[in-house]
């Protein structure tokens, strides 16, 4: 990968990882946002056709099982590249989903990148569906990682977000799936706009860094709905995932028409606090009224210790998780026999 030396800013960027966080990216690429440069790693070229010029493909020896472990194994010979990506950076977004080998394997070295160069590393986790067994223990061990490798990560359940979709094709799911992601991210960082209250840096900030963890709740109903059933659709997501008693911070985002009027803010900001933590809840918002299609209610709950995605892991039941025998991320890294008599 050459990294573009074009002038222009490079104080926040968004780093994406493996398939899902690719296509994520490729769309949020296309909104008008705070990101000043996409980048894109993966371990698959079709993941990288639509963004060569800012793309870095780590080859897979696939002579063995492909795990987490393989994939950073292979990586260790391009952390220069990664580290050239990072550099000059204050804030990098990470983008990815942590159901595969892929993703779950690079966000957390990624992460510990973005950290030695004193960044602000915010990292938006899409994790598995709940029928995706094998995917749940290392995206459970990603996940706690990332939690403690991160300024703050933003959890995203593929099963919230699939809810409404369950007799379409697959395929067609998990598009539908990155474009509510994309759409999201979009609105949260996105530009200031005519007919939008928007939601700048600071407010996100407020809301997640140092918060524990992050959940996004997500409902798009039709444009002629009520507001508070939409909020009432993302609350119950956050409910789905963790305790919302432990929500400490908040942030909502109503996207529809014209027609959102003080009152469906003012109810539904207050329907949050009444179902989220208590009155005492920071609650930031922002409004967009340039939707004619859809009423969509987006809420970003922090302060969380733990999720569900903790059953996933059976050592944080077994051993406690103050009482781990390794917390790092392990490397796989194959040589052959010549090289291993060099190394002893």
């Amino acid at each position: 990968m050459t990294v573009s030396k074009a002038p222009h800013n490079k104080d926040i960027i968004a780093i994406a990882l493996g398939s899902a966080g690719s296509r994520i990216a490729s769309r949020l690429s296309l909104m008008k946002t705070i990101i000043d440069k996409f980048y894109f790693i993966s371990c698959d070229k079709q993941d990288l056709i639509n963004n060569s010029e800012s793309s870095l493909l780590i080859p897979l020896d696939y002579r063995g099982k492909n795990t987490p472990a393989n994939v950073r194994g292979a990586a260790i010979k391009f952390l220069p590249k990664i580290e050239e990506i990072i550099n000059g950076s204050k804030i990098v977004f990470i983008i990815s989903g942590l159901g595969g080998s892929v993703g779950s394997g690079l966000a957390t070295l990624v992460s510990d990148v973005i950290k030695k160069n004193n960044a602000t590393c915010l990292c938006i986790a899409a994790m598995p569906h709940s029928f995706e067994s094998n995917k749940h223990f290392q995206s459970a061990i990603a996940l706690r990682r990332l939690n403690k490798s991160t300024d703050a990560v933003i959890v995203v359940d593929n099963d919230d977000l699939s809810n409404d979709l369950v007799d379409n094709p697959l395929l067609d799911t998990y598009e539908i799936i990155n474009e509510k992601i994309a759409f999201v991210i979009g609105k949260i960082l996105g530009l200031p706009q005519k007919g939008e209250l928007h939601i700048d840096l600071s407010k996100l900030s407020r809301v997640v860094l140092q918060q524990g963890i992050s959940v996004l709740g997500i409902s798009r109903t039709h444009i002629n709905e009520a507001p508070e059933e939409a909020v009432s659709k993302a609350v119950r997501m956050i409910y789905d995932t963790v305790d919302p008693n432990e929500t400490e911070n908040a942030l909502f985002f109503l996207s529809g028409s014209k027609g959102i009027t003080t009152g469906d803010i003012e109810c539904s900001t207050k329907q949050i606090r009444s179902l989220l933590g208590d009155q005492s809840l920071n609650l930031e918002y922002g409004l967009s009224t340039n939707s004619n299609n859809s009423l969509t209610a987006i809420i970003l709950a922090s302060g969380f210790k733990d999720t569900k995605f903790s059953k996933y892991d059976p050592i944080d039941t077994i051993l406690g998780k103050n009482n781990r025998i390794d917390d790092s991320s392990e490397c796989e890294i194959e040589l052959d026999l010549d090289k291993l008599s060099r190394l002893d």
